[in-house]
This record gives structure tokens, C-alpha cells and sequence, in this order.
């Protein structure tokens, strides 16, 4: 599949998409670990979706500090298992890591 980015250029989409990703996170990463998975989940709403601290404490009923610290915890298991690149981050500030009420 192709598509036309703003300044009119194809580009061409993979085929996997984000199915073959999560297969290698459980394939490599998380298995049937059902914590991990949870912390996965607030990490993506955290990260891809720009969800606020609190607002994933609800959906998980939480409090904030806790959901702070899972996200700490998501973040260094990650980053030690995959050395993903620094822009992963970039929706992951550093005041969410500071948090801790």
C-alpha cells in the first residue's frame, strides 16, 4: 500500500503493520506476562495516545504515583531489553518520571 505524504511524495507503507509488532513484543518481550501487558497499555496510551497521568489512573484505577512508577519501570525494562532510539520518547516527559504522588 502507498500513500501521499504533504509534500506529495509516495510512500510506500510496510506490510506487517502493528500486528507483527506486537507478535515480537510477545515474542520477545512480554509473553503471557499479564503486568507487563499492563504497563505496556499505559505506556502506549501514555506515549502514542498523550493520555495524561490521570486519566490512565482511572482507566486502570490507579493513583497517579503508581502509574508514574509503572511507566518508569515499562520505560527501563525497554529501553535495557530493545535500545530503542531517543525520539521514541518524545511523548514520555521527564516530569512523568519525577512524579511520584
Amino acid at each position: 500500500m502507498s500513500v501521499m505524504n504533504a509534500d506529495k511524495v509516495k510512500v510506500i507503507l510496510p506490510r506487517s503493520g502493528p500486528d507483527h509488532f506486537w507478535m515480537e513484543i510477545y515474542r520477545h518481550y512480554a509473553g503471557d506476562d499479564q503486568r507487563t501487558w499492563k504497563y505496556l497499555a499505559m505506556f502506549v496510551l501514555r506515549v502514542n495516545g498523550g493520555w495524561a497521568v490521570e486519566h490512565i489512573g482511572r482507566a486502570f484505577g490507579h493513583p497517579k504515583g503508581h502509574v508514574t512508577r509503572c511507566l518508569r519501570k515499562i520505560e527501563q525494562e525497554l529501553r535495557e531489553r530493545f535500545e530503542p532510539p531517543d525520539d521514541l520518547w518524545t511523548g514520555f516527559s521527564a516530569s512523568d518520571r519525577e512524579v511520584d504522588g
